[in-house]
């Protein structure tokens, strides 16, 4: 019966693919992401399906992969994994209805897996369009020409009709409208939106094309209206809209922040995430209309916390949730931490999706055990020993997954076989049971929610070398998820949102710029109902491109004054504070990002101490009285301001207590929870580990429905080196 399958899937892809535009058009298969009481759920024919996918490399010409994607379609589908992802071109437009390469794709996928559904991957590029357009390639100072410029009208039009071309194909095929559920988007570095080259031993700078040139002084335009306006806020007499250009690169400077005559760098960074997006988004409405929405818009984006400089064309994800067109925006695991016995937190604000009805999705390239070539890319160094780690490690991003109401593919980056084991499958069978069973029931709640700024990040200067604040802020992240309690991940501009959760304590990271109107939020969304705002290093003292201190006083509530420009080398807590924090050193700039070696000194960076008499002083400087971290109760709310940018985890587990979080796991290890589900992953170390509970309850495993305690307050186990745990915690 399978064969006959298989033969039938083959014929028909085969009869579909030497049709035309004019062919009948079948009905497509529904497939949609909708809120169900606040949480994002992916619904496939009316049915909710848990979204968990294989992502397969099917290279044809190199049969070694052929039978490993096979293989691993075939195991994916034993364990309940029937959505397939993979990358596919469009079509040459040479022949514009003979779509080979997605027709043996999808009849290799299906003979494989008869109720695969499909999800491609497609380039948005149009093959030959570089060559016959060069003028429309983006053009960095250096001469690199890299590939398309988004900012290119031709190339959107060229992509636009071939997507259409693409979709009438699908619609052509009965077995193809049926099993394709939708289009995930991919252009730029790696397919992932952010600049061309942005990873490159030099950073390529700002696109010089002409197309981008004609954005930008478009974009100018629509911001400023008039000359007059434009002269002001670029500080230029003589400026008008046809004389604006995109910046010239920049030369070295330690002060990290643009100046008020800087004004045209900071349009700049924004135009190019404004553009980037703009583009995801007139792809996405190309396919809603298409498909009259029945398939998915996935796409990636929002990096915030693994793309150091505002020139990534990353800083628009605020801008992209809001897109109705777009049904799930995806991340990897970060590659700074994914390593067995890592902490790793996406990439970005990755609860912000859920509140605009989006699903986040997880990208886990773990490089598994099954990988013995030798690399030098990203995450790479992270490979997993043996397969007990990689199925702690799968484990554990699982666990963030399931906590955060997010989906996931397990992907083999590069169709080597990195999946090809029934062990591996035999434990995502468990996972996704899991999933059907707990998995995106009710929205995410933490305890604690942590805050990007988007804006804020333009007014970081890009240099040729990443200026140590910005390290702070892309390192950060991961001690979050070393603290024991609920952690989660917004956007500053998500706060007025109606499904904000009603977190405990608000940690803002790098809310340097906040005009009026988000000040106006915080006061009537966060300053009440006992909350504590945390600020890092400095909030709200950029107005008008200068350095307000009055201004971030009032924002933070609490006095404040700028101390001498310093490389902020650290703070020391005080003995015998009131709050009786445990002595420990919080790390400056430029020991929190040092051992990356990839960052300058950071030598002429402003920072700021507490000078408010009311205020409860926790830590100084190094070599200085000057406060550092200090605590202020307001009547409605506590305001606490930390000097310098990166706390550690102790320092975390060790304040939150005193702020009302409950603090589970006081050990390193990564841990995530939603007061019911929890994960802990051991950071590399083998003994016992004790959950502090806040009320009497009951612990399950998850993995195997097994009691572990009834009743209690406390629950001490025993954990290996690497190990993961997934429970449940029952009150009563």
């Amino acid at each position: 019966m399978f064969r006959s399958t298989c033969g039938i899937v083959a014929c028909l892809l085969a009869f579909a693919g030497t049709g035309t535009a004019a062919a009948t058009a079948h009905t497509l298969i529904d497939a949609r992401v909708r809120s169900v009481d606040g949480c994002p759920n992916l619904f496939i024919a009316g049915r909710r399906v848990p979204p968990l996918a294989l992502y397969v490399y099917i290279n044809f010409q190199y049969q070694r992969s052929v039978a490993q994607s096979a293989a691993e379609i075939r195991l994916a589908a034993q364990r309940g994994i029937n959505i397939v992802t993979f990358p596919v071109g469009l079509p040459n437009p040479a022949h514009p209805f003979i779509h080979h390469s997605l027709d043996r794709l999808c009849s290799f996928i299906l003979k494989n897996n008869p109720k695969a559904w499909l999800l491609p991957r497609v380039w948005c590029g149009v093959p030959g369009f570089d060559a016959r357009h060069p003028s429309q390639l983006v053009k960095y100072a250096d001469g690199q020409r890299p590939q398309c410029s988004p900012a290119s009208r031709l190339w959107y039009h060229a992509v636009a009709n071939d997507l259409k071309v693409f979709i009438a194909h699908v619609k052509s095929s009965p077995i193809l409208a049926s099993r394709v559920i939708g289009y995930h988007l991919c252009h730029g570095n790696t397919g992932e939106w952010f600049t061309p080259n942005y990873w490159g031993p030099i950073r390529p700078g700002f696109d010089y094309s002409k197309p981008n040139e004609a954005g930008f002084k478009k974009w100018l335009r629509r911001r400023y209206k008039t000359n007059a306006v434009l002269r002001a806020a670029w500080h230029q007499k003589h400026i008008r809209f046809s004389l604006a250009h995109v910046p010239p690169p920049q030369a070295a400077n330690a002060y990290p922040f643009y100046r008020p005559d800087e004004r045209r760098y900071i349009d700049y960074m924004r135009y190019q995430s404004d553009m980037a997006v703009h583009r995801i988004s007139q792809f996405a409405r190309v396919i809603e209309q298409q498909t009259a929405g029945h398939s998915l818009v996935v796409t990636f984006y929002g990096y915030g916390f693994s793309l150091p400089t505002p020139n990534s064309s990353d800083d628009a994800l605020g801008k992209l949730l809001r897109c109705p067109y777009v049904d799930a925006v995806a991340c990897p695991v970060d590659y700074a931490f994914r390593q067995p016995g890592g902490a790793p937190p996406l990439e970005g604000a990755q609860d912000s999706a859920a509140l605009h009805g989006k699903l986040w999705m997880m990208e886990d390239d773990t490089s598994t055990f099954l990988d013995t070539t030798k690399h030098s890319g990203p995450g790479f160094y992270a490979r997993c020993a043996n397969l007990t780690q990689t199925i702690d490690v799968h484990r554990r991003n699982f666990g963030q997954v399931l906590i955060h109401r997010m989906g996931m593919w397990w992907m083999d980056l590069q169709g080597k076989g990195w999946l090809n084991s029934s062990g591996i499958w035999k434990n995502i069978g468990t996972l996704r049971k899991i999933y059907v069973k707990y998995g995106g029931k009710s929205p995410y709640k933490p305890d604690v929610a942590v805050i990007l700024d988007e804006r804020s990040s333009y007014y970081a200067r890009v240099g040729p070398v990443d200026m140590p604040l910005l390290g702070a802020l892309t390192f950060n992240p991961g001690q979050f998820f070393r603290c024991g309690t609920s952690v989660g991940c917004y956007l500053l501009s998500d706060i007025a949102n109606r499904h904000f959760p009603p977190a405990k304590v608000i940690i803002f990271l790098n809310a340097w710029h906040v005009g009026a109107a988000l000040r106006r939020e915080i006061k009537s969304q966060l300053e009440s109902h006992g909350r504590t705002l945390i600020w890092l290093y400095g909030a709200g003292f950029m107005r008008h491109g200068k350095i307000d201190v009055a201004a971030a006083s009032r924002l933070v509530g609490m006095g404040l004054r700028l101390m001498p420009p310093s490389a902020l080398p650290g703070s020391e807590v005080t003995v015998g504070n009131r709050l009786g924090l445990p002595k420990q050193r919080i790390s400056g700039l430029n020991a929190s990002v040092a051992k990356f070696g990839i960052f300058s000194h950071a030598a002429d960076t402003p920072s700021f101490a507490v000078v408010d008499p009311s205020a409860i002083s926790l830590a100084t400087y190094d070599h200085s009285p000057s406060v550092s971290v200090a605590l202020l109760r307001h009547k409605q709310y506590t305001s606490v301001f930390i000097g310098d940018p990166r706390p550690s985890a102790a320092f975390w587990r060790s304040l939150f207590p005193h702020l009302g979080v409950p603090v589970y796991l006081n050990t390193n290890d990564a841990f995530e929870t939603d007061g019911s589900l929890m994960m802990i992953s051991s950071d590399g170390t083998a003994g016992d580990r004790t959950i502090t509970l806040p009320h009497r309850s009951s612990i399950y495993d998850l993995l195997n429905g097994k009691c572990l305690a009834s009743h209690v307050n406390t629950f001490k186990f025993l954990m290996r080196r690497f190990q993961t745990k997934l429970l449940r915690v029952v009150p009563g």
